[in-house]
């Protein structure tokens, strides 16, 4: 790569509500979902040119954002969604530049908030430029590829929607998307990711347990995005009745006169949507002084 190593910013996401299917015979749930891009908490990514010949194509390292000298160890540097992304991406293209590249995390690992998919779809996007730049790859929108967008579900869930990079409602998998407006533009959304972290394949199991294989009701269409959002979160039951701290975070959100409160995919952060922007600074600065990390934002 020339001109040294390139810097990326990736922000995260919250689910303005989720409905969680039945069981595919993939494995997989199938949902629907109506997500809203958030430009913090973030994550940032440098890429560099491995200079050594030998070794593996891709190194990836993982470092707190706070604290950029150490390294997270409860990160697997071998399987993550960037090694995951890369080996994708050489499958489809036969681009495969040797890289190292060093992942600073803002977002929290296990709260729901799509950092892995975050992180793997704007190094998609690098590479993608980069093999443009090469001549290797005809110069296209990416976010206008919805075939590329689909595919890359099977990186990650939560992979398509950064790709499309706006609001969107989700279907499938994740691998479906129909952007549509912010039903909530011009609110304030407190943000607040307790120390906690959640396994979804766990969220998935004790859901699936806590139904005990009933028939579950129909999954709401593609109606009007502003009443899909009164629909609610189907992993907050079985989540905060095993964390009841994070129950007691939502509860604290209404209390404040938060409109909506609720969990961010299968947790473990928790998020208001405000009318009144000194309600929003009233609830985020009391809970910070819990001691969360909290984020307060007009959503744009």
């Amino acid at each position: 790569m020339k001109g040294g190593a390139a810097q990326l910013t990736c922000g995260c996401k919250i689910n303005l509500f989720l409905r969680i299917g039945g069981r595919l015979d993939s494995g997989y749930h199938e949902l629907r979902s109506l997500m809203l891009p958030l430009a913090e908490p973030f994550d940032r990514i440098t890429i560099d040119a491995a200079d050594k010949e030998g070794g593996a194509d891709l190194t990836v390292r993982f470092h707190p954002l706070a604290e950029p000298e150490k390294d997270l160890k409860d990160i697997d540097r071998k399987n993550n969604t960037l090694n995951r992304a890369y080996h994708w991406f050489k499958e489809r293209t036969a681009f495969a530049p040797r890289l190292l590249v060093n992942v600073y995390k803002g977002i929290a690992h296990g709260a729901g908030l799509g950092g892995g998919s975050a992180d793997a779809a704007v190094f998609l996007s690098f590479l993608h430029t980069q093999a443009v730049r090469e001549g290797r790859l005809p110069e296209q929108d990416l976010s206008a590829d919805e075939d590329f967008i689909r595919a890359s579900a099977a990186i990650g869930a939560d992979v398509p929607f950064f790709l499309l990079e706006a609001p969107a409602q989700v279907f499938g998998i994740g691998e479906k998307l129909l952007a549509c407006p912010n039903p909530v533009v011009g609110f304030f959304l407190v943000l607040v990711c307790p120390a906690i972290f959640i396994s979804t394949a766990w969220a998935f199991r004790a859901l699936d347990l806590k139904r005990g294989g009933a028939e579950f009701p129909a999954l709401p269409g593609r109606e009007d995005a502003a009443a899909l959002l009164r629909l609610g979160n189907d992993f907050e039951d079985v989540v905060y009745g095993h964390y009841p701290e994070l129950g007691a975070i939502r509860d604290a959100l209404l209390d404040y006169g938060a409109q909506a409160a609720r969990l961010s995919g299968s947790g473990s952060a928790i998020f208001g949507i405000f009318p009144e922007e000194n309600r929003a600074r009233a609830a985020s600065e009391d809970l910070a002084r819990r001691g969360y990390s909290v984020y307060r934002q007009q959503l744009p």
